[in-house]
């Protein structure tokens, strides 16, 4: 039965479209601005780009819309500012999450660390990740069940 939800694809996985309660908060976070800009300490007006809404996955699956951060184009999607290289805005901004995953995380910290700070930085109240677990066969939703030999009759 369709219950008047609508999905949304991430990768491989897909979310219903977000709650009025999902759009405030991520409208909420933009306006603070780019948490790994923040972290640094920068004011909104030097930001490395227009502002956008980072999904946390785990594995390949997006935990939910309120499980997310805002970050300037440079940090989410590894975009220069228009006149910069990408050398410059390594210097200025440091490691972004699409080409240096690994080393963003080791400069501003895990996605719990950044979810619950940008909780902090607009007042929400703080979700926690699921911790990522390893799929086995027949863990799908959609799996066909594993049919179990019993034996010659």
């Amino acid at each position: 039965a369709h219950l008047g939800l609508h999905r949304m694809s991430f990768g491989s996985r897909s979310l219903t479209s977000p709650s009025a309660a999902d759009k405030a908060r991520e409208q909420a976070c933009k306006a603070v601005g780019c948490e790994a800009c923040n972290l640094l300490g920068l004011p909104k007006t030097e930001h490395c780009g227009a502002i956008e809404f980072h999904h946390i996955k785990v594995g390949n699956v997006v935990v939910s819309h309120q499980a997310g951060y805002a970050l300037g184009l440079w940090h989410h999607q590894g975009r220069s500012k228009p006149g910069w290289s990408r050398d410059r805005m390594l210097e200025k901004y440091g490691p972004n999450l699409l080409d240096h995953k690994v080393r963003f995380h080791a400069q501003f910290g895990s996605d719990q660390t950044m979810l619950n700070g940008q909780n902090d930085r607009i007042g929400y109240q703080r979700e926690e990740i699921p911790a990522r677990r390893k799929e086995r066969r027949g863990d799908s939703p959609t799996a066909r069940p594993t049919k179990i030999f019993r034996g010659f009759a």
